[in-house]
């Protein structure tokens, strides 16, 4: 109960930013481990997803609304995913682990952006459509969480600053020009 309590949002049922620090600090601990095979393994990105307007949700329609949106959001995320790969790490911010190629990693941000678009988050009698902007960030080992954070965070301020409803990875911007 205090574990669920500790890595668990009690919103909406996600692992939170406690449990990403877990996750971050197991990442590093087993890179650093001089036992360990000497092969590279699959490079591990994090997607960093934001409800583009989310304050106008709230404002139009209530917290209460706006939490049920929350709780939807997390549900539409976690069916995506392998539900222990999905965390809330702020208000209206989650963050998906995933692994594979860049090109994978776009290709999947991708698809969650335009399921969201296409979406119809139904609570209480009201029909809202939301978009999403997502930044890509590449988990490095060694890096310090902070920094991480820093990185995520600055690809996902880019893709709201170059319109919202996108994905953007690094230098590159990948819009929805697919």
């Amino acid at each position: 109960m205090l574990h669920r309590m500790a890595f668990e949002d009690p919103l909406t049922g996600t692992k939170n930013r406690h449990a990403l620090k877990l996750f971050f600090d197991d990442f590093n601990q087993k890179a650093m481990d001089p036992f360990q095979e000497k092969y590279e393994p699959e490079v591990t990105r994090l997607l960093m997803i934001d409800i583009d307007h989310f304050k106008s949700v709230n404002d139009e329609f209530g917290h209460e609304v706006g939490d049920s949106v929350l709780v939807e959001m997390a549900e539409l995320l976690q069916s995506y995913t392998d539900n222990h790969h999905v965390y809330r790490i702020g208000g209206e911010e989650f963050l998906i682990i995933q692994h594979g190629t860049s090109t994978q990693a776009y290709e999947f941000a991708e698809s969650i952006r335009k399921r969201i678009e296409k979406n119809v988050f139904r609570t209480h009698q009201n029909n809202i459509k939301i978009t999403v902007s997502i930044g890509i960030a590449e988990l490095k080992r060694g890096q310090a969480f902070r920094e991480f954070l820093r990185v995520a965070d600055k690809n996902l301020y880019s893709a709201k600053n170059k319109g919202r409803n996108l994905v953007h990875y690094s230098s590159i911007s990948l819009t929805e020009a697919v």
